[in-house]
């Protein structure tokens, strides 16, 4: 099937086109944690007394979000309840992952782990009893829970009776939410592991039988390459540089030599032999600045300006040292080389 999208970057040279690549990614990265923290910040931070759709008041909001959290976070606690910190981890990770170059892969499955991993944990804690300290008539896993707690227990319920469908509901869900938040935020069981332990070595909590630890502790599961995936890029300062860093050091020249013509115009430009020896003799006032003796800057123009027309366009200017033509390098005459004794007796 022949496609009608073109893609821009194809024109480009692949440096440039890398480059943009990765930029790309990096500023996916940067979008996806500011929207993950937003709303862990607004959630983390919510109030039943802030104003919200659910809550008319005139009192000032406070959530660390503003007026804008408290309203999101009311709707995420409403519909998902406790559910939607996992709704808010996933693309955190993700936007962390993709800002350091470790784009997931399988991007389309993770994406239905994602909400399917959200919907059995809202069906997870709606299923547990409603404790004291949840200030919302609904239960913890919001409107949606509720709904998908009373499927599950409609289900159970002819078979374990009333009393142990809403616990047969929660154990099957429990795990069934975990690993599909595991796989859509592509993290493994080691690396749960290794962060626990990163953060007990950093509060020091166990500092004893750190170095058995060390030998003990699993290697952390290498990362699977898909057939077609390129490798992340080495840094090798080595090699010669890209195209697009050569372009920059060009423009980067040119810019330089512009600036320095621009500096040199007027009266910023470099004393002429004639200035030098006119500022020497006192007809210039101060040595080395313009303007301050007889000669205005109209006649200095046209005094160089004739100058410069006296020089043949084929002249060739040689340098001088102290007034002198610089002297000549006598190099010789090379002596003749003395054939060898094969040569000799060959001949």
């Amino acid at each position: 099937m022949r496609s009608w999208l073109v893609n821009p970057l194809d024109y480009l040279p692949p440096a440039v086109s890398a480059f943009l690549t990765r930029r790309a990614v990096e500023g996916a990265g940067v979008v996806l944690m500011a929207l993950a923290g937003f709303g862990l910040l607004a959630v983390l931070s919510w109030s039943i007394d802030d104003p919200s759709l659910n809550n008319a008041t005139t009192r000032l909001p406070g959530n660390w979000m503003g007026l804008p959290g408290a309203y999101v976070a009311d709707v995420l606690l409403q519909t998902l309840g406790l559910a939607c910190l996992l709704l808010l981890l996933p693309p955190l990770v993700w936007g962390v992952r993709a800002f350091s170059h470790r784009v997931p892969t399988h991007i389309v499955f993770r994406v239905a782990a994602w909400l399917a991993a959200t919907l059995t944990a809202a069906a997870f804690f709606g299923a547990l009893p409603r404790f004291s300290f949840w200030p919302l008539a609904l239960g913890l896993g919001g409107v949606l829970g509720d709904a998908l707690a009373a499927l599950g227990f409609s289900i159970f319920a002819p078979f374990t009776g009333e009393g142990a469908g809403y616990a047969l509901t929660a154990l099957i869900m429990a795990p069934i939410a975990f690993f599909l938040a595991l796989f859509a935020a592509d993290t493994s069981i080691a690396d749960l592991k290794s962060a626990v332990e990163r953060l007990r070595n950093w509060r020091g909590t166990d500092e004893t039988g750190e170095e058995e630890r060390g030998y003990t502790s699993a290697a952390r599961a290498r990362r699977r390459t898909v057939a077609g995936e390129e490798p992340d890029r080495p840094r090798r300062p080595d090699v010669e540089p890209s195209r697009l860093r050569i372009l920059v050091w060009a423009a980067g020249d040119t810019m330089s030599d512009w600036r320095d013509r621009l500096l040199r115009q007027g009266d910023h430009a470099p004393l002429t032999a004639d200035e030098i020896e006119a500022a020497r003799a006192g007809r210039l006032g101060e040595f080395g600045r313009r303007g301050t003796g007889e000669e205005s800057a109209a006649e200095r123009r046209a005094r160089r300006r004739e100058a410069r027309t006296k020089r043949t366009p084929g002249e060739r200017v040689e340098p001088t040292i102290s007034g002198k033509p610089a002297p000549r390098v006598n190099r010789g005459t090379p002596k003749p080389q003395r054939p060898s004794t094969r040569a000799a007796r060959e001949a």
